[in-house]
């Protein structure tokens, strides 16, 4: 229910920013659908790479790399991985934005082109 509320926020925010400029209402309709669409796939493909475990071996290797003494590597790989802070509730949540905000950019698409 939060996704849906939270995607409806964010759709009638940019309805509201798209008539300010009375000019062209469906294109920047349709502008401001891409910019919110670019930077939801940049934050879901960024929280995937982040989840799937590929920042981990980098942060073993410079944890490993820069310890001081042997109780410093112990305190270090005692905390968490990267991927480990990356809560499933974020992923799923951008996933459903990501995929909805490219729904309606294609229906706005096909709707400005008819």
């Amino acid at each position: 229910m939060f996704h849906i509320i939270l995607l409806l926020v964010q759709l009638i925010l940019t309805f509201v920013f798209a008539n300010i400029n009375a000019g062209a209402f469906l294109l920047n309709v349709f502008n401001y659908l891409t910019y919110l669409l670019l930077i939801h796939v940049t934050l879901f493909l960024s929280l995937l790479t982040i989840k799937g475990r590929f920042f981990d071996g980098i942060t073993y290797g410079f944890k490993k790399a820069f310890a001081r003494d042997k109780q410093s590597i112990d305190d270090e790989f005692s905390r968490l991985a990267p991927s480990e802070k990356v809560s499933d509730f974020a992923i799923k949540l951008f996933r459903f934005q990501t995929f909805a905000l490219l729904l309606v950019n294609v229906i706005m698409l096909a709707i400005y082109l008819w």
